[in-house]
């Protein structure tokens, strides 16, 4: 009785059901004592069931518990099943898709050897393929790359292809497509692929002479065991490996010898070996036919390649239609009608060169789209709505994970289910996580059900955390409930940790209860530490209570340690207590040490009590040290003993005063709560300054001062002359005045 039906007849609770069934699905493989047991049900302890038996103890979830197994039979039909369920799903990933040979291959290999790692032996997932099966089978080396090559591989060449064979390489001449195809076997090499074979592009329209390189000496899966090196005349030579990524062998890689030298060295003084063949004469007519191909502008391309292509040989191999499409793709670009003339084979051959990824794919048969849709996703190309939706889902999430709104735009171009490229996108949790604002507002522009797209996206802390303020409008100006997305943005710490001050002024805008906004923001340390001065302003200028705001980011050591002279300046003009906010800042070293000159004067004016600002700055080391000349202005011009000031600046001050220009010293002078103090420190600089000024600035001078009637007895007594001439002046106006009023009452 199996573990269900003992569930059923009631022989187990449902906790021991969960226990036993997490037992059994615990996948790895089965002791010797349970396999032992199942063979010897079997009857039957063959390599093949032990492989079977492997399987079965890796994905339980699929075979169920093995003693139920009585026969051979059984386990054939449970692995029967696993074993096709999952080949039709390896060939929905990007890794195997449309090709059940390779799968086929893959999996037979992990079968029939997965047991031999014993209890380092694990299960795949099909999400997974690449780093899971793939990797365990191509790292163990379970499938022979060129086991499958036989008479005249690289391995065993045509004699008469031998260039040079020693004991640590070999080369060969390659002097057509079908020895291209014979020497590339189980590479990626386009100019040795059986079928869709670039040989005669590569020849012809860029004029490479191909040679094959085995680097003997290498392991056979090392990336440069295998070389092509293509020859492209006065241009030089350029190396591809079996990588075929970087190291490509395009004639924009060509370059001198040496660059194939550096690379390999075993190659090193050989270019000999390697000379350039000049185009055939059977290469030129065929040339000849491409061009003249080219101006065909009727509809039936097809037909017309066939006829072409009977008896056309180059170079001893037969030009077969699909390659002749490819080659003819170089010259011309094709209408419409000709691409819906011609025949699968000749569709898959333009996909495989490329074509379609810079032309349309109207025509295209779901097959091939998928396909041509996977080229574009290697070539970094962005995908119509078509192309994605013809995906299999690992290759959707790979294509969409970082998608941008120009990506996403195009998805909309060509998506007969606009619907279902939204469904497929919102499907992904990265790129929901990295939708920026314009994302968000493609994505309810074209969405027939706002509200679904808005719970999708709220529903990721990732979206929430990263919104900035333009993503916040627009959720908010599409939700028909504002403030429900409020509330869900508030609830997420990382997102009011990360808000600016347009994101709080857009909070507050749509919020019913702004206080409680404030609320929450207040209540994060974070936020409240990355406070700026404009955010600083937005909570003030919406807060019912704003010295509420003020206790609450000043009781912040890193809010007030972090905060700037536009910082200072909101939270003194908000606060019902200047002296407060002062004393609380003034109790930071971290602050005083930073401050800057507008830091400086913003504490200064707002402060009661002046001198105590300097009294504390001056104390701080960290603050004398980083004072500048503005700086120093203004604790000279507010202190109420400016001696004292240029005592504790010592050099400082002293250089700064040897280098104070006469504007320097009227400003000083102006903004002096003590301005016979600064005439004190500053010496004959000053008085000097005096005797030179005229009229005209002693005006604007006694006009700026914050102490006026202090300045007025400085230049008593340093301008005597200037003093009386004003005197003079005002008693000539006030007789004047008096003349104008007696003769206009006289008129009356």
């Amino acid at each position: 009785m199996n573990i269900r039906m003992r569930r059923l007849a009631g022989l187990l609770d449902e906790a021991q059901e969960n226990e036993l069934l997490g037992l059994m699905t615990e996948n790895k493989l089965y002791g010797g004592n349970v396999l032992d047991m199942a063979m010897k049900r079997m009857d039957d302890n063959s390599e093949e069931v032990q492989n079977m038996l492997a399987i079965a103890g890796l994905f339980r979830d699929a075979f169920g518990d093995i003693q139920q197994l009585t026969s051979k039979e059984e386990l054939e039909g449970v692995f029967g099943n696993w074993y096709e369920k999952t080949v039709q799903g390896m060939l929905k990933t990007e890794a195997f898709v449309e090709n059940p040979e390779l799968a086929k291959r893959y999996l037979d290999a992990y079968v029939q050897n997965i047991k031999s790692l014993g209890g380092k032996a694990s299960r795949f997932s099909l999400k997974k393929i690449e780093s899971g099966l793939v990797d365990i089978v191509n790292n163990n080396k379970w499938i022979e790359q060129d086991s499958f090559a036989g008479n005249n591989s690289i391995y065993s060449p045509h004699d008469e292809d031998i260039i040079d064979d020693n004991d640590d390489i070999l080369v060969l001449n390659a002097p057509n497509k079908a020895r291209c195809v014979l020497y590339g076997q189980g590479e990626s090499w386009c100019i040795g692929k059986s079928d869709l074979n670039y040989y005669n592009t590569y020849r012809l329209s860029y004029g490479a002479t191909p040679y094959y390189v085995l680097q003997k000496k290498l392991p056979k899966d090392h990336n440069d065991h295998k070389l092509v090196v293509m020859n492209y005349g006065n241009r030089g030579y350029a190396i591809a490996d079996r990588g075929n990524s970087e190291r490509h062998g395009g004639a924009e890689q060509a370059g001198p010898w040496s660059q194939v030298e550096a690379a390999v060295p075993a190659l090193r003084g050989k270019e000999q070996l390697f000379p350039y063949r000049k185009v055939t004469d059977e290469e030129i007519r065929y040339s000849k036919v491409l061009k003249s191909a080219a101006s065909f502008s009727q509809s039936d391309l097809q037909g017309h390649i066939d006829q072409l292509t009977v008896g056309l040989v180059v170079n001893g191999a037969q030009v077969t239609a699909e390659d002749f499409i490819r080659d003819l793709a170089v010259e011309t670009k094709f209408n419409d009608e000709q691409i819906k003339s011609l025949r699968d084979s000749l569709k898959d051959s333009l996909i495989e060169s490329g074509y379609f990824i810079a032309n349309k794919s109207y025509f295209l048969n779901p097959k091939q789209l998928r396909r041509n849709a996977i080229l574009k996703i290697g070539q970094n190309e962005r995908l119509y709505g078509d192309e994605l939706l013809s995906l299999p889902p690992e290759s959707q999430a790979t294509h969409i994970a970082g998608l941008g709104a120009d990506g996403i735009e195009t998805l909309f171009w060509r998506a007969p289910n606009p619907q279902g490229v939204v469904d497929v996108l919102l499907a992904s949790p990265q790129f929901v996580a990295g939708l920026d604002a314009d994302g968000i507002g493609l994505l309810l522009w074209r969405a027939t059900g706002k509200q679904r797209i808005l719970d999708v996206l709220l529903a990721s802390p990732q979206f929430v955390a990263g919104l900035d303020a333009r993503g916040i409008r627009t959720l908010l100006a599409s939700a028909s409930n504002p403030q429900r997305v409020v509330d869900v943005l508030l609830a997420n710490p990382q997102f009011v940790a990360g808000l600016d001050a347009d994101g709080i002024r857009t909070l507050l805008r749509s919020a019913t209860n702004k206080q409680r906004v404030v609320d929450v923001l207040l209540a994060s340390p974070q936020f409240v530490a990355g406070l700026d001065g404009d955010g600083i302003s937005r909570l003030l200028a919406s807060a019912p209570n704003p010295q509420g705001v003020v206790d609450v980011l000043l009781a912040s050591p890193q809010f007030v340690a972090g905060l700037d002279a536009d910082g200072i300046g909101y939270l003194l003009g908000r606060a019902t207590n200047p002296q407060g906010v002062v004393d609380v800042l003034l109790a930071s070293p971290q602050l005083v040490a930073r401050l800057d000159a507008n830091g400086i004067i913003t504490l200064l004016f707002y402060a009661p009590n002046p001198q105590g600002v300097v009294d504390v700055l001056l104390a701080n080391p960290q603050f004398v040290a980083g004072i500048d000349a503005d700086g120093i202005i203004y604790l000279l011009a507010y202190a109420s003993n400016p001696q004292r000031v240029v005592d504790v600046l010592g050099d400082k001050a002293e250089n700064f005063m040897l280098g104070l220009d006469a504007y320097g010293i009227r400003t000083l002078l102006a903004y002096a709560s003590n301005p016979q103090g600064v005439v004190d420190v500053l010496g004959d600089k000053a008085e000097n300054l005096m005797l030179g000024l005229d009229a005209n600035v002693i005006r604007n001078l006694l006009w700026q001062s914050k102490n006026k009637d202090a300045v007025r007895v400085i230049l008593a007594k340093l301008r005597p002359d200037l003093i009386n001439e004003q005197a003079k002046k005002r008693l000539i106006s006030e007789i004047r005045r008096e003349i104008r009023k007696a003769l206009k009452n006289n008129k009356k």
